[in-house]
């Protein structure tokens, strides 16, 4: 059985983090990118921000790897009809056990001077799972 982490309660969250994610919560949700780019570059951790987030009831859409988030397929990742010797090498060091984390697939595209999406992509192709999602959206 799946363990899910722990929830914090709404009334412990920084307040300044807590205008940033409303500020930006439109319909409910906010895309992975604008988490990054606003609330994480403002000094707040990732794990910080997911937990946030479950507090404040607010939905990630638009994974930046894209995994979740998209409509109406839900995911944007597709198998590539090939990949990219370098990619293929940059992901094979670092998998586990068929498995890469998030934050490595992150890495591997700023390696390789490739969208974070391809890398997802490239992924699907050699059959290489991600998980551990640095927002916690899934592990």
């Amino acid at each position: 059985m799946k363990e899910k982490r722990n929830k914090i309660d709404p009334g412990s969250i920084q307040p300044e983090l807590k205008r940033l994610l409303q500020e930006r919560a439109g319909s409910g949700s906010i895309a992975c990118a604008s988490l990054f780019a606003d609330v994480v570059s403002a000094g707040f951790s990732p794990s910080e921000v997911g937990l946030a987030l479950d507090a404040l009831e607010l939905r990630i859409s638009h994974c930046q790897l894209g995994l979740f988030g998209y409509q109406p397929e839900k995911k944007k990742v597709h198998p590539l009809p090939s990949v990219e010797p370098q990619l293929k090498q940059e992901i094979e060091r670092v998998q586990q056990d068929g498995r890469i984390i998030c934050s490595d697939a992150w890495a591997i595209a700023q390696t390789c001077h490739v969208p974070k999406l391809h890398v997802a992509c490239a992924c699907e192709t050699l059959g290489v799972r991600i998980k551990s999602c640095q927002l916690g959206a899934f592990e």
